[in-house]
């Protein structure tokens, strides 16, 4: 499991599984960012590509925290991982082929270096 904000014992997340929720590193940005244009089954492939860095496992808390924001409007809260995130936002960015904002470029550039 990627640790967005701190420390998490095993025992806590097998008890506390349903607290748990996967959130994709881009989501809903990418509808803003191409994925609008795309068909159907491009937006199935997706939403269940499970080759890229795109599926995190993260706290209830901190899924709702992120919502829909790209790295320009939130960034995890451990700051340890920001070079990691960035680098798996532009992973899924490239390969899907989605566009970024100005804003959105500068905020990666900014966590790119923490690495």
């Amino acid at each position: 499991m990627v640790v967005l904000d701190g420390p998490t014992r095993l025992a806590d997340s097998a008890i506390w599984e349903w607290q748990r929720r996967y959130y994709e590193t881009v989501g809903i940005d990418a509808w803003r960012s191409g994925a609008s244009k795309w068909t159907d089954e491009q937006r199935t492939q997706f939403a269940n590509d499970l080759a890229r860095p795109q599926l995190l496992a993260v706290s209830l808390s901190q899924n709702r925290s992120k919502g829909d924001q790209d790295p320009s409007q939130w960034k995890p809260p451990n700051y340890a991982y920001w070079c990691t995130y960035a680098e798996r936002w532009i992973a899924v960015k490239v390969y899907w082929k989605l566009t970024v904002t100005q804003a959105e470029k500068i905020a990666l550039g900014d966590m790119l270096g923490t690495c």
